[in-house]
């Protein structure tokens, strides 16, 4: 099971601050639905590297999480991947629904917070 299955159908709108993939941007600073990256890897659907700016106007077609290793397919073929990190945390997915925020701790432990945890 994904813990961010709900990126799925969501298009990528801009990358911020070369490492947030921003699916919605909101009334608010912050936007109201990203994935922040670490040491990532954009591959194109013939396993070229690309830019992770390659992805602005590519819809998610399917997630993973299996691994603790962020995976995110988009609909031309263009995979992301971020790797577990051992010293800190090597990605973070906010504003989903039901999950608010997923995050993959140091050594990858995912630590997931929905919105009963909220209150």
């Amino acid at each position: 099971m994904s813990e961010v299955a709900f990126l799925v159908g969501q298009t990528v709108t801009e990358i911020r601050d070369d490492n947030r993939v921003v699916f919605v941007s909101g009334d608010k600073p912050e936007p109201s639905l990203y994935v922040d990256v670490g040491e990532c890897a954009v591959t194109s659907a013939d396993g070229q590297s690309q830019p992770l700016e390659s992805l602005v106007g590519l819809a998610v077609t399917a997630t993973s999480t299996s691994g603790d290793v962020l995976v995110l397919e988009f609909n031309d073929g263009s995979i992301l991947r971020n790797e577990p990190h051992p010293e800190y945390e090597a990605w973070q997915v906010v504003g989903g629904d039901p999950q608010y925020l997923v995050v993959c701790l140091p050594g990858g432990e995912l630590a997931v917070w929905d919105a009963r945890d909220a209150g």
